[in-house]
């Protein structure tokens, strides 16, 4: 019995089936692999024509030499991954009119290739950022590079990104909405309590039904001015003349719904970003007579209305329904 089964350890061992042999050592694994090369060659798992160092040298033969391309070749490849037209980060933005644009008829920017190595990263990204229209959610600044964590709080440190910090210096093109969703709670508890406190006790309460609601009304506006002036700063650190802007204010209304604030969204984002094209979209006949700002620099006062808007930063008041060049990329996702 024991004859016959080293006569099988021995067939096996023929075989390329090393289960009942001992592992060889680390230094004599080459020189084993060598001595059984025809045999490990025409086992299952191997093709019967291809030997590992041959398969090696095929991978090798196979790998693009991509940086030895022209530059104009690279730059093509990288147009034709990236440039998608419209960018969307949130599907569900709300867009003219009560329309709506979703992600999904447009092209997604294949992205990977800024992650192969650093000199790609660095000759396709201007590419993706200038030359694409960057749709910004409702809530763009609770994102970076917009928003700035604190460095104790590890939670907002970990907060998407809509970008690299280099589009503040590339970005040629954005698409942003003014939302009653961008205001903050107000905690009419604490203003009764202040009121009072600045007043005298019982003054809140002694007040009519509508004088505290008029009171309420103002409050809400001073919120609605704070807080889109915050969303006008952060559009303010775009540091370059932007070739299109579209600014949606379809959902400017004041906490109570009652009024739509405008002038409080239409101010100094305008004269920072420059634009060449200043679509906006949104507002009823009335309210484009409207569409106007003072801007004071020093001592010095200027009025900004539409007809100067619309002759300095190329300001057109969009129609429902109407379409823009970007509208001509939709459709073109890949099925």
């Amino acid at each position: 019995m024991g004859a016959v089964l080293s006569r099988t350890e021995a067939n096996d061992s023929l075989l390329g089936r090393h289960t009942s042999l001992p592992a060889p050592a680390l230094a004599d694994r080459d020189q084993l692999i060598a001595s059984h090369s025809s045999i490990i060659s025409i086992t299952p798992s191997q093709p019967s024509n291809v030997s590992d160092t041959s398969m090696t040298e095929h991978r090798n033969d196979d790998c693009f030499p991509f940086l030895e391309l022209p530059p104009e070749i690279r730059t093509m490849i990288y147009k034709d991954l990236l440039f998608v037209g419209k960018v969307h980060f949130d599907p569900e933005r709300h867009a003219a009119n009560g329309r709506k644009h979703y992600h999904w008829p447009f092209k997604k920017p294949q992205l990977a290739v800024l992650r192969v190595c650093k000199q790609i990263h660095d000759e396709a990204e201007p590419l993706y950022l200038s030359m694409n229209l960057f749709v910004l959610p409702v809530k763009f600044t609770n994102y970076q590079p917009f928003f700035r964590p604190s460095l104790r709080d590890q939670t907002q440190r970990q907060r998407s990104h809509l970008f690299s910090k280099a589009a503040f210096d590339r970005v040629r093109n954005i698409s942003v909405v003014f939302s009653s969703d961008q205001l903050g709670d107000i905690d009419y508890h604490h203003f009764w309590n202040a009121y009072e406190t600045r007043y005298g006790p019982g003054t809140y309460m002694s007040m009519t039904d509508a004088q505290r609601r008029s009171l309420a009304h103002t409050l809400q506006h001073i919120i609605a001015e704070r807080e889109w002036s915050h969303v006008q700063k952060q559009l303010s650190k775009f540091q370059n003349p932007m070739d299109y802007v579209e600014a949606d204010f379809t959902d400017v209304f004041c906490p109570g719904g009652c009024c739509r604030p405008l002038y409080a969204c239409i101010n100094r984002w305008i004269l920072k970003l420059k634009p060449k094209v200043l679509d906006v979209t949104g507002l009823m006949h009335s309210e484009q007579r409207n569409f106007y700002f003072m801007y004071a620099r020093g001592d010095v006062a200027r009025l900004y209305k539409p007809d100067v808007l619309q002759r300095v930063y190329g300001l057109h008041f969009m129609q429902s329904e109407e379409a823009t060049k970007w509208d001509a990329f939709q459709g073109q996702a890949e099925k």
